[in-house]
């Protein structure tokens, strides 16, 4: 519930005029310049817009107009639940750097968590 309307509330402050959003991935992994990870968000794309097959030529750009209505609010929780998030452009960058080194301190948590207890102190 308090998913939805975080969600819900995010999309309704995207409602700027023509104003420039795009998406990124959860871990901070950049879409461009990875061509697997840019096949896998078209693809995903695809899938949450509802439409059947990707475009040939795509990007995590795009622009919304002044209203979000049940299309894009199903689009964004979609994309949501696919790992990306939407920021307006001109903080992607920064938001992008963020993501990415809140997902490294996640993984050397994780693998400190993992790792094998020391050996035990012999006395």
């Amino acid at each position: 519930m308090l998913r939805t309307v975080i969600l819900l509330s995010a999309v309704l402050a995207l409602a700027g005029c023509g104003t420039h959003y795009v998406y990124l991935r959860s871990d901070g992994q950049d879409l461009t310049s990875n061509p697997i990870l840019y096949q896998q968000f078209k693809q995903d794309s695809a899938i949450c817009s509802g439409k059947a097959d990707a475009p040939e030529s795509g990007s995590p750009a795009w622009s919304m107009g002044t209203t979000a209505g049940p299309d894009v609010l199903a689009t964004q929780e979609c994309m949501n639940e696919k790992g990306y998030l939407v920021v307006p452009a001109d903080l992607a960058t920064l938001k992008q750097q963020d993501l990415a080194a809140r997902a490294a301190e996640k993984a050397q948590f994780n693998a400190a968590v993992a790792a094998p207890p020391p050996p035990p102190v012999a006395q």
